[in-house]
């Protein structure tokens, strides 16, 4: 008879891969007798989907698309090759397929290691020093990385955005070929970086407090320690060589002829 009828469908989807329009509902029209093709796919190519399900509202129910004799011979997904395409193509559109349709998918998730705590990490000035924060499983990807410095008032990001000037070229992931180590490394260190720092990832977050001190402080401390064993090793030797000498002396004089001074 040449008619059509209208169908609306109602796409809501639910993502824990990069995927576009997450979590929202998307209308679609359709056709009786034609063919619809409901959209939803990774944005990041390289996400890994675990598990995925196409579902639709039935009463008070969301029964599977794949596992409803209804669509029998008339659902696909729309690219089988390719694991980011997770669009549904439905053929022979009836009436009795107007609902709402909900895409669900679950990718390797990243849950932080020590999520929720405090460490602190010392550097010294002119060096570089590492901020580790990684997910349980080094292989999962996030769908986000953040890393802030807190400062009294605000934070500012420094990676992937670098809002503080002196940051740019000294901040980078430590190792950005595993996507889940999330290990901050900053380099060429000065006392203006000594402060709070979070590894934030999907609502968790490890808090590190840095401790930035002057190189020099740290030579002279280990030239104190030398100077110190050293002046402690001679005076040792001196004592060694005066007993030698005196053999027949009382050992008390001993002291006498060889006394261990070490001034600290």
């Amino acid at each position: 008879n040449g008619s059509f009828q209208f169908l609306f469908f109602l796409v809501i989807i639910y993502s824990s891969c990069i995927v576009s329009d997450v979590q929202q509902t998307i209308v679609i029209t359709g056709y009786t007798g034609g063919s619809v093709v409901l959209p939803c796919f990774c944005a990041d190519p390289q996400s890994t989907v675990t598990a995925f399900t196409w579902e639709f509202e039935q009463g008070i129910q969301w029964i599977q698309v794949f596992q409803d004799e209804k669509y029998s011979g008339r659902r696909v997904l729309f690219n089988e090759h390719s694991p980011t395409n997770l669009y549904l193509l439905i053929s022979d559109l009836r009436m009795n397929d107007q609902s709402y349709y909900s895409s669900i998918t679950e990718s390797n998730r990243c849950d932080l290691v020590e999520n929720r705590k405090t460490f602190a990490v010392t550097g010294y000035s002119g060096e570089a020093v590492v901020l580790p924060c990684s997910c349980t499983e080094l292989l999962a990807k996030p769908e986000q990385i953040q890393w802030i410095y807190l400062t009294k008032n605000n934070f500012r990001d420094i990676y992937p955005k670098e809002q503080i000037e002196n940051n740019k070229n000294r901040v980078k992931l430590l190792n950005p070929n595993t996507p889940g180590n999330l290990s901050l490394h900053i380099s060429a260190l000065t006392t203006e970086d000594r402060g709070h720092y979070q590894c934030v990832s999907s609502q968790q977050e490890v808090s590190f407090r840095l401790t930035v001190l002057h190189a020099e402080g740290s030579f002279l401390l280990f030239l104190f320690v030398f100077l110190s064993a050293s002046i402690l090793n001679t005076s040792l030797h001196v004592k060694t060589a005066s007993t030698a000498a005196h053999t027949h002396s009382d050992p008390v004089e001993l002291t006498e002829y060889a006394p261990i001074n070490v001034k600290r």
